[in-house]
């Protein structure tokens, strides 16, 4: 009977020092939605942000359309005698710039659906501040490409 209460003993003493597990670790690594108690002043952030988003995404389509005729365009240039494709000037500038543009939309909605479920109220303003701030500028990229590819192509057009 002394044995069985001794080992008793020593199971509880070893239950109970066993750390246990703190708030921290028992959601680092739930990933669930963070309520956030949206005022006025949220909501036209996010308003403005999805704005913004909605009048820029269809130029993805205007993005693809002229980078498909730039492609067009280089890949009938040929070759010089080395063997190396002709460089026409500024052509790859404009696929860059147009590229850049796609890409920047693409990485910004990304990011922006994988964050924001996860910003907490304490910096929620914050969060939305930059986020109008960057899809602000990946607005302004694609305008740039867009611009800078018509005119490309207008030049080019000219000079036929």
């Amino acid at each position: 009977m002394r044995q069985l209460i001794f080992l008793f003993l020593i199971v509880v003493l070893a239950f109970s020092c066993k750390p246990k597990a703190t708030v921290e670790e028992s959601t680092s690594t739930d990933l669930q939605p963070v309520e956030i108690k949206m005022d006025a002043n949220l909501q036209h952030y996010e308003d403005e942000i999805m704005k913004i988003h909605d009048d820029a995404m269809p130029k993805m389509s205007d993005i693809q359309r002229l980078s498909s005729q730039l492609r067009d365009i280089k890949s009938k240039a040929g070759e010089t005698e080395e063997g190396t494709p002709v460089q026409i000037e500024g052509l790859d500038d404009a696929l860059t710039s147009l590229r850049e543009a796609e890409q920047g939309m693409m990485d910004w909605m990304k990011l922006y659906s994988e964050t924001k479920p996860r910003v907490t109220q304490d910096i929620i303003a914050m969060f939305y501040e930059r986020e109008l701030e960057k899809i602000t500028h990946v607005r302004e990229n694609m305008l740039n490409s867009i611009e800078k590819a018509n005119k490309w192509l207008a030049q080019y057009s000219g000079n036929k």
